[in-house]
């Protein structure tokens, strides 16, 4: 909850540079997930509104950020994580398990399935590194 900074790791440098800050503040908790050329934060929404998750876009080549409009999480229960596969974007809470089409920067709702029955909380993380990177 207290994760504002978003970093970028340079393999050349072999170091971690910031890249930007959160632009708004949660209640509860985000996630991030990262498609092509752009970073999206979902957040829960701020104060006693935490199961209303909200979204906020950042793009790696301007530097911008935007917000996307609607929500992206069932009243049901707040966000555990979500997760990129192709062009498509999976998010988990308890009650269900949406499946959105990335399409630009919008998401078009695909499929719902049965959530994680579990309380607490689920993390998914990514590491890609260019194929001319050579670890030694």
């Amino acid at each position: 909850m207290e994760t504002t900074e978003i970093y970028e790791y340079v393999p050349k440098k072999d170091e971690w540079q910031l890249i930007s800050t959160l632009i708004r503040h949660q209640s509860y908790g985000h996630c991030m997930v990262g498609h092509r050329d752009n970073l999206y934060v979902m957040r829960n929404g701020p104060s006693d509104d935490f199961l209303r998750c909200l979204m906020d876009c950042y793009n790696l080549s301007s530097g911008q950020w935007s917000s996307l409009p609607g929500h992206f999480a069932n009243s049901k229960g707040s966000l555990f994580t979500a997760v990129v596969r192709g062009d498509s974007v999976l998010t988990l809470n308890r009650s269900m398990t949406l499946e959105y089409a990335i399409d630009g920067k919008t998401w078009k709702p695909k499929r719902q399935m049965k959530g994680f029955p579990r309380s607490g909380s689920m993390w998914t993380f990514l590491l890609q590194l260019p194929d001319t990177l050579i670890l030694q």
